[in-house]
């Protein structure tokens, strides 16, 4: 385990397993915990992990320690997660290097980032990074009314918009093809351009970093804590949160 705080998260390498969706699957998977010799597991991820550490302690009564670790920052109970900070100063810093681009040439850019069910990254950053338009799947948006909006403002004088979607929200091209449709054609020269962001600067990208500051930090109290931890007697699961400190 040496050598590795450097690392992004992914290089473990592990991935959701098909077979833990079924009592039968983690039937199977309790028995060669119990084979090797396991007596407790340290589960390192987002929302599927730990319901699947869940079940394990539900169904077979073992012990689980839960570290939430996912870009998404959508862990119940935790002010932030492993990964997330991290994944957002990745984006902040895509969407700094296309601002340049921007500017120079009028564009209209919109970068889609990862979320499915929760928006945090792409709020974050988007706040962060100075975005003027941020697309969440938890809140309603109307495309024709950003339309009218971006309108106005490269007619005030505005040089170029940026706009952050989450890929729960939209689909980053459908939103470039909608804006190239009602305001492309008022001028050639400011018509939209697409950033997709797996071909560009993003997609993945947020998941392999070198750990950021506050990640790294957190990622080695974390790993000392999980070495001290003994479950009292009776304990099956824990869940460690992370949280501001109270004023």
């Amino acid at each position: 385990m040496g050598d590795i705080i450097q690392r992004g998260g992914t290089f473990l390498g592990t991935a959701r397993c098909k077979d833990w969706t079924t009592p039968e699957g983690r039937r199977r998977g309790h028995e060669n915990l119990i084979e090797r010799g396991i007596e407790g597991l340290c589960v390192i991820g987002g929302d599927g992990s730990l319901r699947g550490a869940q079940l394990l302690t539900e169904e077979f009564g073992f012990p689980i320690v839960g570290l939430p670790g996912t870009i998404d920052n959508d862990v119940w109970g935790m002010d932030y997660t492993i990964g997330c900070d991290t994944a957002a100063n990745t984006i902040i810093d895509a969407i700094n290097k296309l601002r340049d681009t921007a500017s120079a040439h009028r564009r209209i850019i919109v970068l889609e980032v990862m979320g499915r069910g929760s928006g945090w990254l792409a709020l974050v950053s988007g706040i962060s990074g100075g975005a003027e338009y941020i697309l969440v799947p938890e809140e309603k948006f109307d495309l024709a009314e950003i339309v009218n909006d971006l309108t106005n403002a490269y007619e005030h004088g505005k040089r170029y918009i940026l706009i952050v979607v989450a890929e729960g929200a939209a689909k980053g091209q459908d939103v470039c093809d909608y804006i190239a449709k009602l305001y492309g054609h008022r001028d050639a020269r400011l018509g939209a351009r697409s950033y997709p962001a797996r071909r560009l600067t993003d997609g993945h990208r947020p998941r392999t970093r070198q750990p950021a500051r506050r990640a790294g930090g957190t990622r080695t109290h974390l790993g000392a804590l999980w070495h001290r931890v003994r479950l009292p007697q009776g304990t099956r699961r824990l869940r460690q949160p992370l949280r501001r400190r109270q004023q």
